[in-house]
């Protein structure tokens, strides 16, 4: 599974890489406004990704969870079921 950091560098496209590189040497100050967005639409695009896969694996753990409860009630009922 992607760590956080992993989806969102993958996510970027070029032209956000090659400006936040420029960004960091100095020579594109005038576009920090164009890269700050597009580096948060990534961040929130990348944010709702990890919000789903974390629904995805709690929604898997807790029927798992569920299941494991069903059928250690089902093992109770039937050793304390009087016949």
């Amino acid at each position: 599974m992607s760590t956080t950091g992993e989806i969102f560098s993958k996510n970027l496209d070029s032209t956000t890489r090659g400006a936040l590189g420029s960004i960091r040497s100095g020579s594109m100050i005038a576009r920090n406004e164009f890269l700050f967005e597009s580096v948060y639409r990534k961040f929130e695009e990348t944010s709702l990704e990890i919000g789903e896969r974390a629904k995805k694996v709690a929604s898997n753990n807790c029927e798992g969870i569920l299941k494991k409860i069903s059928i250690h009630n089902n093992r109770v009922k039937q050793k304390f079921t009087p016949k």
